[in-house]
């Protein structure tokens, strides 16, 4: 098995769940978590690839670090012609990289996943058993969109784009795994969906891969493909260091029972694991740091909240 990642660099885009605004420290960031993300994985025996649209941009942005750690990035080929004015431009291009995945007829298996990832320990042997069968395997994230959206909705916009009425099944875009012909497959449904795509993306509840990865999904479903869900094999786990609108465990009940922790509002901190020399890597070790990441973050609210007062 070989995990990949994509930094798709566009000046223009504006980014999500970050704070950093200026473009080129936003840059350096993801360079940054990509190499974070690389150096947790290699702790366990893992490979990973970085999937880029110009090295030139990564090596100005943030430069010497992926090479200083030893991280393999290749620049691929995007195609995907997405409307300049869509939101979420840029998480569009993962569509090149899943193409990308079927094209790597070499390797038996293959992994994409975000970069604001950190692996915290070994794959569980579960997952290791659906790797092993080249079998599917993705993150179903349903019971943490269904309360901001509700079923209905993600159902009617699901049937949409797929033309017929599908289960009302969601898939974050933090992993998805298969060999590179389930990636040939769910590619060839997901270019079918593509136009009608285009056309309605602005009564979507949602724009970007996501939609078009979980309608693409619920049609390869139907035709007898076998999908396993990452989360609850203990591969994966989505974690929102402020409070969401779904239920939602504590951290320590999350890190315990996964080993590819995703933290999407923890980018920065993930940034700077990445550009520290000799970070510990490990539940333990990322348990440390992040706690006291997060007692931080606590004082800080709480002494702006003593400023506010009269």
């Amino acid at each position: 098995m070989h995990l990949y990642g994509l930094l798709y660099v566009d000046e223009h885009d504006v980014s999500v769940n970050v704070r950093v605004r200026q473009q080129s420290a936003r840059l350096a960031m993801y360079v940054a978590n990509a190499v974070n993300l690389a150096r947790s994985l290699r702790r366990f025996g893992h490979g990973f690839t970085l999937l880029t649209n110009t090295r030139e941009a990564l090596e100005r942005y943030c430069p010497g670090l992926l090479q200083a750690h030893g991280v393999p990035v290749r620049q691929i080929e995007f195609t995907t012609e997405v409307p300049r004015n869509i939101p979420f431009y840029s998480a569009h291009f993962k569509l090149d990289a899943l193409r990308h995945m079927a094209a790597q007829s070499h390797e038996d298996y293959v992994l994409l996943l975000d970069l604001d990832i950190e692996c915290i320990r070994p794959l569980p042997a579960a997952a290791d058993v659906v790797v092993q069968g080249g079998l599917a395997l993705a993150y179903d994230i349903t019971d943490q969109v269904r309360p901001a959206y509700g079923e209905a909705r993600i159902a009617a916009d699901l049937a949409l784009m797929a033309g017929i009425p599908l289960p009302p099944c969601w898939y974050g875009g933090e992993l998805l795994g298969g060999t590179p012909a389930f990636f040939a497959r769910l590619n060839t449904v997901i270019d079918g969906l593509w136009p009608r795509y285009v056309k309605e993306h602005q009564s979507l509840h949602h724009q970007g891969d996501e939609m078009l990865v979980s309608a693409a999904l619920g049609l390869v479903r139907l035709d007898g493909t076998p999908l396993y869900d990452a989360g609850k094999l203990g591969l994966v786990a989505r974690w929102w260091s402020q409070q969401p609108r779904h239920p939602q465990l504590p951290f320590a009940a999350v890190a315990s029972d996964t080993a590819l922790l995703h933290l999407p509002q923890d980018k920065l901190h993930l940034a700077r694991r990445g550009q520290a020399a000799g970070t510990p890597y490990g539940l333990a070790a990322f348990a440390r740091s992040y706690r006291r990441v997060r007692w931080l973050q606590t004082v800080k609210k709480r002494a702006k909240t003593l400023v506010g007062r009269p």
